[in-house]
């Protein structure tokens, strides 16, 4: 005999109780007319569901990030994975991210008896800007233009801001020069 739970809800947890014995035209056969119960807890799981909660997903390579798993459901370990990979990481949650410069794809999985689910983030670990030189033309006269260069490497969009002393400096191009 069997009972079941036609798509299971959470309304339908409880302990339930299945009482065994003899039908009674049959009770003379056994030793004793006496019945036995099995009680059984029944707890219905939910299917884990998981997102990606981050402060940010592009910074500077020697800072880090902190991911945290959003899960619902009964979940067991949270299990974080870089790049494709088959073991995880870290079984911590949250999870400080702290790679080196690179753009990493990082998967979150949670797992319970009713599956496997997964989110996954990139995150942009950037190069610091490093100022390689500041240059002027050769000869700085009143009354000729005088270009400063500035060249700088780094991952993203670096940002020039040229001043006089404390003083900003209005940002124009003419014909490929400053001011």
């Amino acid at each position: 005999h069997e009972l079941v739970f036609a798509n299971p809800q959470k309304s339908q947890e409880g302990e339930y109780i299945c009482t065994i014995g003899f039908k009674p035209e049959y009770q003379d056969c056994g030793t004793s007319g006496a019945t036995v119960d099995v009680t059984l807890n029944v707890l219905v799981d939910e299917e884990a569901t998981v997102s990606i909660d981050t402060d940010k997903t592009s910074f500077c390579s020697g800072s880090s990030t902190i991911l945290n798993a959003l899960v619902t459901g009964d979940a067991g370990d949270v299990k974080w994975y870089v790049d494709g990979g088959t073991s995880p990481v870290s079984l911590e949650n949250p999870y400080t991210f702290n790679y080196p410069t690179g753009t990493y794809t990082v998967r979150c999985e949670v797992e319970n008896g009713c599956g496997v689910a997964v989110d996954q983030v990139v995150i942009n670990v950037l190069s610091t800007p490093v100022l390689n030189s500041i240059t002027s033309n050769d000869d700085l006269c009143v009354g000729q233009d005088i270009v400063l260069t500035a060249l700088a490497t780094g991952d993203g969009v670096l940002t020039y801001d040229w001043k006089r002393g404390s003083q900003g400096l209005p940002y124009r191009h003419r014909l490929g020069s400053l001011f």
